[in-house]
């Protein structure tokens, strides 16, 4: 049996805003969101790429997300939520543009 789930746009939404407000390990850090394509990952080093119209950008601190669920959204359009904490992007949340 598949025991996948399926959330909703407004589940997706509510959820990343409750991570959001506990997650405060990033102090003195600026929100950003990131839109482009996503071009690269590393397993083991804990980062993605994501190609925009602004340049590269390398997103650290991704953790699980990537084998499970980030993997398939490779060389698609996605939208990243990040934190830049001084030369440092660090992942949020990601999901694939619509």
């Amino acid at each position: 049996t598949d025991n996948a789930l399926l959330f909703t746009h407004e589940t997706r939404e509510a959820i990343s805003r409750v991570i959001k407000e506990n997650n405060q390990q990033m102090p003195d850090g600026k929100e950003t969101e990131i839109r482009g394509i996503l071009r690269a990952l590393h397993l083991d080093n804990d980062w993605i790429e994501v190609v925009s119209e602004s340049g590269n950008w390398r997103i650290t601190d991704v953790k699980e997300e990537v084998d499970d669920r980030i993997a398939p959204m490779v060389n698609q359009p996605v939208t990243v939520r990040a934190m830049q904490v001084g030369d440092t992007t660090r992942f949020i949340d990601i999901e694939i543009d619509e």
